[in-house]
């Protein structure tokens, strides 16, 4: 595991950044967009992508650019949260809408498996990096 050092204002930005774009809704955690883990630290928290994110996260990975700025730094932001935060992200539900939708599970599995090598070739550092802007 990397260790990375950030500091306390570049955490600050980023989850105001998602908090003001209303990024994470859970009805218990995050009912109005801004996440409240009171209570909930001895728990495992799972974000669940939803299939537009992980379109773009998909691309991302696969061409190494995207072309929207606002998207870029919004993909980032989530992954380097959580992954800051040691909430699991899954896009189980999405690649699971994905096959039901063009009837085959072969791009769903070729996706998932960009999706899990993702954190292995990607460091939080990187993604980061991403969101203030140093790369793209």
């Amino acid at each position: 595991m990397e260790i990375i050092h950030i500091r306390e204002e570049q955490l600050k930005s980023l989850t105001l950044f998602l908090i003001e774009k209303k990024i994470i809704f859970h009805p218990t955690i995050s009912p109005s967009g801004c996440p409240d883990f009171t209570g909930r630290y001895e728990r495992e928290n799972i974000l669940i992508l939803d299939r537009n994110i992980l379109t773009k996260l998909i691309e991302f990975c696969k061409t190494g650019e995207l072309r929207d700025p606002y998207i870029r730094k919004l993909i980032a932001a989530l992954i380097f949260w959580a992954e800051a935060n040691q909430i699991i992200i899954t896009g189980g539900l999405a690649l699971n809408e994905y096959a039901t939708a063009i009837g085959s599970n072969e791009c769903a599995s070729i996706e998932n498996n960009i999706f899990l090598r993702m954190f292995k070739q990607y460091s939080p550092q990187l993604w980061l990096d991403v969101f203030e802007g140093k790369i793209s």
